[in-house]
């Protein structure tokens, strides 16, 4: 995490949370932003992306949440796309929104759905943009486990970078 805040202060001279040209990682798969008719089909555990744009900034459900404009940069033919993020993922020691954290989140979310029921209910959930949001991290300096999609570790991989703790 302060390898990334250092990159995004020192080298792109940026002070906000988040800005267009970020790049990002997605920290846990998402079935739910991506076209149809997407080549990258959904959004894996450990793909870049780019934000392109940030639309909005928001609370909602006790989290914060940025409707942004994504490119990613591993398919050249892929288009821009809108997407949620939740930002508590950006800075949580966890690789993604802690256990309690995302129940929390579920909790909230289900609350505002209160009067339904059955199909209609699993729907609503499965369509809502806050429980659906992107949980990413900052793609600057990655671990090593961070690059494979795993926990959060002690090792700094990258082009010139020796693996070490």
């Amino acid at each position: 995490m302060q390898y990334n805040a250092y990159i995004r202060r020192a080298i792109h001279f940026t002070e906000n949370e988040l800005d267009a040209g970020d790049l990002i990682m997605i920290a846990k798969n998402n079935y739910t932003w991506l076209p149809d008719d997407s080549p990258a089909g959904f959004l894996a555990n450990g793909d870049f992306a780019e934000v392109t744009k940030i639309i909005t900034l928001e609370e909602m459900h006790g989290f914060r949440f940025a409707r942004v404009m994504l490119r990613l940069p591993d398919y050249d033919e892929s288009a821009s796309f809108e997407a949620m993020l939740v930002l508590e993922s950006l800075h949580a020691p966890h690789p993604a929104l802690s256990p309690e954290d995302s129940k929390r989140l579920y909790q909230a979310v289900r609350e505002d759905y209160a009067d339904l029921q059955g199909k209609e209910l699993k729907e609503a959930m499965r369509q809502d943009p806050y429980l659906n949001a992107l949980q990413v991290k900052f793609a600057y300096a990655l671990t090593c486990h961070k690059a494979q999609g795993g926990a959060v570790g002690g090792r700094i991989c990258g082009p010139g970078l020796h693996d070490r703790r």
